[in-house]
């Protein structure tokens, strides 16, 4: 037999955007279960931080969040060279900090548990989710739905993407003998990199090319791509030890749904939008579109007057985000374009008028700062 659990709001992912919407919902007096899929503390890529993290952690209440660490960044870019503060996250730890907030505020959390299936409720309307956890299963029905499960969320629909698509070739590294900056960021002829040491003294080494350059390698020649590419730098080849995981791809294109928000559900984090990973601002703007959406949530349950009105702004919200990261992101590419005219920096170096629509899987339809030349998160946070 079935259980089935009851609650106003649930909340699928525990990111930051999953741990900071249900927490400020939470707070707001609605009763809120979260569903996580992966077992904390997990690493994560997202672990170079802009300084306006800190802004964003301070108007939420976390003065002095675990794992969040100040740091250098070095970047050569566009034929000069670049000093700048940053932040350097211990994924693991900074992630389990502010879901560990919100259990404070009186989240349900159930982790690691599979939400799926998601369904209308008949009668009063909401939803039940499949819920399964371990060796059991049960049904959360609950009001409304918060989708912040990344860029494979739980909600399909459709996502305008950047039509230059850019792909993230990363590994994790011991570092032979690192010396200097915590963060280095070097553009290349056809492709840019940034490599990262972590807390744990690893380095995450990641590498941006086109798409189309990687699209049908075996296993062994992408990773052969990566490591030539790294070791091509000497601001980042000569200070990598042993390579301690596989090389891994994912996506790294801009995009944002075209579909954010309705009568009870919303799209939060990289279910909504992802940036260019130029922007260093991943996490940053995952927290703050869980801020935004979990006001437009409390307005659409409890202010029945403004909900459309609260709708209408987070919509507003998102795509004015995305026109300003498209354009500061075009900026930056321009700037290496003048000093290195090849395809890779060309068609990025134009803000985009208009994206390419993607169809989504079948199923439910459902701050800003400049950016520095340092990547955020090329996957879910």
């Amino acid at each position: 037999m079935t259980t089935t659990v009851r609650a106003d709001i649930c909340v699928v992912g525990g990111g930051p955007a999953g741990s900071t919407a249900a927490r400020r919902l939470a707070l707001l007096g609605h009763s809120v279960h979260l569903v996580e899929r992966a077992v904390f503390p997990r690493r994560r890529l997202g672990d170079s931080l802009a300084p306006g993290i800190s802004q964003v952690l301070g108007a939420l209440g976390h003065h002095a969040p675990a794992g969040l660490h100040p740091a250098e960044l070095f970047a050569r870019w566009a034929g000069a060279e670049h000093h700048a503060p940053t932040f350097v996250a211990d994924r693991g730890v900074f992630d389990t900090f502010l879901l560990d907030q919100a259990r404070t505020a009186g989240v349900r959390i159930s982790q690691p548990a599979l939400a799926r299936r998601p369904r209308r409720h008949d009668g009063d309307g909401g939803w039940r989710i499949e819920v399964r956890q371990a060796d059991q299963r049960f049904d959360l029905e609950c009001r409304f739905l918060v989708d912040a499960g990344g860029r494979t969320g739980l909600l399909r629909g459709n996502r305008r993407r950047a039509v230059t698509r850019t792909t993230a070739l990363y590994g994790y590294w011991t570092p032979s003998a690192w010396e200097g900056p915590d963060v280095r960021v070097e553009a290349g002829r056809d492709e840019w990199l940034c490599a990262t040491l972590l807390p744990d003294s690893t380095v995450d080494a990641m590498v941006f090319v086109e798409r189309a350059r990687c699209m049908g390698l075996a296993r062994d020649a992408r990773s052969r791509l990566y490591r030539s590419l790294l070791f091509t730098s000497d601001l980042v080849g000569p200070w990598l030890g042993t390579q301690l995981t596989g090389t891994f791809a994912c996506d790294a294109t801009s995009s944002i749904t075209e579909d954010a928000v309705g009568r009870d559900w919303i799209k939060i984090g990289e279910a909504a939008l992802t940036l260019d990973p130029l922007s260093s601002q991943g996490v940053q703007t995952a927290m703050t579109t869980a801020m935004q959406g979990s006001a437009a949530v409390h307005s659409i349950l409890r202010r029945h007057a403004t909900a459309s009105t609260a709708a209408a702004f987070y919509r507003s919200y998102l795509q004015r985000i995305a026109r300003l990261h498209e354009e500061l992101a075009a900026e930056h590419y321009s700037r290496q374009r003048q000093v290195e005219h090849r395809q890779f920096w060309i068609p990025r170096a134009v803000a985009p008028s208009g994206s390419r629509t993607v169809a989504g899987a079948v199923g439910s339809r459902p701050e800003e700062a400049r950016p520095s030349p340092v990547p955020h998160s090329a996957r879910t946070s």
